[in-house]
């Protein structure tokens, strides 16, 4: 592992609970080329699953046990639901959401922020418009493996997405990670 990564990491996200930040969202997304399944597609690899799932459970239990003390939000990769960040499967994404999701139950055991849960996992998709099919496939695909949703509201409003979540399972949480155009450019 890169222990520099590591300490900037922990060094970042100890300054958001020092300034008071209560819910911090760690997006864990990217493969590294030395991992990636990404063929002759080089210029994409950190789009594409591992090569081996046990790279990416031990990265997972790394970040449960590196990161829990400050971290209990996790959003799984981003947006797999379009091209533009996923090059995988979505029964290869169904697998590495489930293995994170038990990683980091098992691993993060630590409450960071006080709401009396220790880790809370997200797949992370778009909310563009016509997506609800897609999203009760996942539900259903996930059994129960999240606690809710994650995604970005850029510029179709969250009322249509909430409506959707709570058509599939008025227990599951909605998470809003980025909003608004302005996030194109800072991103």
């Amino acid at each position: 592992w890169d222990e520099a990564v590591w300490s900037y990491y922990r060094y970042y996200y100890q300054s958001l609970r020092n300034a008071g930040v209560q819910h911090i969202v760690a997006k864990i997304q990217y493969t590294p080329k030395w991992a990636s399944n990404y063929g002759t597609d080089v210029a994409n690899y950190d789009d594409y699953p591992p090569t081996s799932d046990t790279y990416w459970t031990e990265f997972i239990h790394e970040v449960a046990i590196r990161m829990g003390d400050l971290v209990d939000d996790y959003a799984i990769m981003n947006e797999v639901n379009t091209d533009g960040f996923w090059k995988g499967t979505q029964a290869d994404y169904e697998r590495l959401e489930i293995e994170a999701y038990n990683t980091l139950k098992q691993y993060d055991a630590i409450d960071a922020n006080g709401d009396g849960i220790a880790a809370t996992v997200y797949p992370s998709s778009s909310n563009e418009p016509g997506q609800t099919t897609q999203w009760q496939e996942w539900y259903a695909a996930l059994q129960g493996h999240m606690d809710g949703f994650n995604t970005h509201d850029y510029k179709w409003g969250i009322k249509p997405a909430l409506d959707v979540i709570q058509a599939i399972d008025p227990s599951l949480n909605y998470i809003i990670t980025e909003t608004g155009p302005a996030n194109w450019f800072i991103n």
